[in-house]
């Protein structure tokens, strides 16, 4: 199964080449590029983030998306302990509720749209 589909490619293409290229054609190199950026960001972080209530994947959070039995990603992570834990059952609930409880992130869903990925 892969991440992106031939349809996300397309999308993306036209966002990322087409459509700057057309705005710099149309209103010269520093205008086309302005208004492609304020576009960009008015789509982004206004009506995905206030309207539709997504929030924008950052970058680290996209790099993790690409992990696949192929393509390994490590993740390192560091927990300080204060207390032994002798049961592996109370370990795992602490690890749980110690996450979920400092990174709301943990808590979300992804949501596609556009061939891009929002919080939920």
């Amino acid at each position: 199964m892969s991440l992106f589909t031939t349809q996300d490619f397309l999308i993306q293409l036209l966002r990322t080449i087409v459509v700057p290229i057309l705005a710099c054609h149309q209103l010269g190199a520093l205008y086309g590029l302005l208004a492609y950026f304020a576009v960009k960001w008015v789509l982004k972080e206004v009506i995905m983030r206030r309207v539709c209530g997504l929030e924008p994947l950052r970058t680290m959070d996209e790099f993790f998306l690409y992990d696949s039995p192929e393509n390994r990603a490590n993740i390192l992570t560091v927990m300080h302990l204060e207390d032994r834990v002798d049961n592996i059952e109370d370990f795992g609930n602490y690890v749980l509720n110690t996450v979920v409880g400092e990174f709301p992130r943990m808590r979300h869903k992804l949501r596609k749209v556009g061939g891009e990925y929002y919080f939920e």
